[in-house]
């Protein structure tokens, strides 16, 4: 199975007509919610890397994006979090990448 990720900025004013239009039998809607995360130099974006955590529904994952054929190809490597210890890190303010998952 290869999965297509769109992404628009739509105003407001024109997004219930979009999704009316976007209800095909294969889509889904699904509400996201990412963090971010680089170097201080950005190490990373200049190497082409994306290291994020995303809420994806009720699962938050950790998402490290690289390499590939353009960035509709690029090598993705995804784990899912332990719920309640991102959510302590978020009630901290202290949320950050577990950066063990990559270290072979």
């Amino acid at each position: 199975m290869q999965e297509i990720e769109l992404k628009f900025l739509v105003p407001e004013s024109r997004l219930k007509g979009l999704m009316r239009q976007a209800q095909v039998k294969s889509s889904k809607h699904m509400q996201l919610a990412a963090h971010y995360y680089d170097t201080s130099d950005q190490k990373l974006a200049q190497a082409g890397i994306g290291l994020r955590i995303r809420k994806e529904g009720d699962t938050w994952v950790q998402t490290i994006k690289a390499g590939g054929d353009g960035i509709a190809a690029r090598l993705e490597h995804n784990a899912v979090l332990d719920n309640e210890q991102v959510q302590a890190m978020l009630d901290s303010d202290t949320l950050a990448p577990d950066l063990t998952i990559y270290k072979d």
